[in-house]
């Protein structure tokens, strides 16, 4: 079975993805490059059930925001603007 391409501009990044591709550490991510000013917020994922529990997943990026604030570029999902609505 072939693998499935997904367009970067619709790519959904975990932390360790994150992590990978500005070649820092997961925990590094995780505990200061996701608080920088700027840096997009984690996209909204509604909450699921399983055994009729609610589960949340572990949070996630746009790779296309992400990409832009590596390269310095602003973002208009910034946590300030999340925050701020």
């Amino acid at each position: 079975m072939a693998e499935l391409e997904v367009p970067f501009d619709r790519q959904v990044w975990s932390a360790e993805k994150v992590a990978a591709f500005l070649e820092i550490s997961k925990t590094h991510f995780l505990q200061c490059v996701r608080y920088a000013q700027g840096f997009p917020a984690p996209l909204p994922i509604p909450p699921y059930t399983l055994a009729g529990k609610p589960r949340h997943m572990d949070p996630r990026w746009s790779a296309a925001a992400v990409a832009a604030w590596a390269h310095g570029e602003s973002t208009q999902d910034s946590r300030k603007a999340v925050a701020s609505t």
